[in-house]
């Protein structure tokens, strides 16, 4: 009786272990995905900001093209950009499917950038 009282139990030990293996499951197949996103968004920055000139469709070609180098499955209809003579807005959206061990979860993503256009 005495040594439960001491806390030498190895049920919270389990629970925990199992916490951190299911934590660390989720994590590998997560933060892949972030990565790619923020990869995305990122080219759409430099786009944004180097490109002033260009028009709407060139924007969402070279969208394509990143999000294909990337693996994202991003589909034409779903990158929207609208460009005006100060301004540069861009949407995309795209559903990843994570293959988690007993399912499937659709992951909704969406980008939204709104950058002022600078002309030199």
């Amino acid at each position: 009786m005495r040594r439960m009282a001491k806390g030498e139990g190895k049920a919270g030990c389990v629970f925990y272990g199992l916490l951190v293996v299911v934590v660390a499951f989720l994590a590998f197949k997560v933060v892949p995905v972030q990565v790619s996103k923020m990869q995305l968004k990122d080219h759409m920055k430099e786009l944004a900001m180097t490109s002033p000139r260009k028009n709407a469709r060139w924007f969402e070609q070279r969208i394509k093209s990143r999000a294909d180098d990337l693996f994202i499955p991003v589909e034409e209809k779903n990158i929207q950009v609208k460009k005006t003579s100060k301004r540069v807005v861009m949407d995309v959206r795209y559903t990843v499917v994570l293959d988690l061990v007993f399912m499937e979860y659709p992951l909704q993503q969406k980008i939204h950038l709104d950058r002022e256009i600078f002309l030199f």
